[in-house]
């Protein structure tokens, strides 16, 4: 597709009206990365404003403390998504111990982390789905617009667990590959 000055004109009264990309790209006939691309350099030109920052993949471990960076990297470990070169690209923690999961998303927030690219999945019982996500949102603070649609499960063998299971979730290959780099580092040190 040919971008004229009509059709941008268009492009950028549709995102300032909050459409995706997506449904952008439905209404002006064309890919959904062309849409982006296109929005990319409008934006780069300051004609529009894009979300701040959701990409930004910045975070650091300054001014954290050992023990709280030994433990967060302890609860990725044990509890999170295993690294896997050619497939990991993020964080992953899942667990139904509100303990374990406040340790390690307070780690998330020391090291500073972009917030606005956490999301959390709940699974749950569907009769427990609305309980368990104001629970969550509340003990852990974030907004229920962070949750990603719930897995919702029939009661295994009539148990049911007090919280659900959440996952955390945070997308950044680069912090993935930075516990990864601590994690074999601590291990160097470990004398089995």
């Amino acid at each position: 597709m040919r971008w004229t000055e009509q059709k941008v004109k268009r492009l950028i009264e549709l995102k300032s009206k909050g459409l995706t990309n997506h449904h952008i790209a439905i209404k002006l006939k064309t890919s959904e990365n062309s849409v982006k691309m296109k929005l990319s350099k409008i934006a780069k030109k300051g004609k529009i404003k894009l979300r701040e920052h959701i990409f930004d993949d910045n975070f650091s471990f300054e001014n954290v403390n050992k023990e709280t960076v030994i433990k967060g990297l302890f609860i990725w470990w044990c509890e999170g998504s295993s690294y896997i070169p050619t497939q990991t690209h993020r964080v992953e923690v899942v667990n139904s111990d509100p303990r374990i999961i406040i340790i390690f998303i307070n780690f998330l927030r020391k090291i500073k982390i972009n917030e606005n690219k956490l999301r959390l999945r709940l699974k749950c019982s569907k009769e427990d789905e609305d309980k368990l996500k104001n629970f969550w949102s509340n003990f852990l603070n974030v907004p229920k617009e962070r949750f990603l649609k719930s897995t919702l499960v029939e009661n295994y063998k009539g148990k049911r667990l007090e919280y659900g299971i959440i996952t955390i979730r945070y997308n950044s290959k680069k912090l993935v590959l930075e516990f990864q780099r601590r994690i074999d580092e601590m291990n160097k040190n470990i004398i089995v």
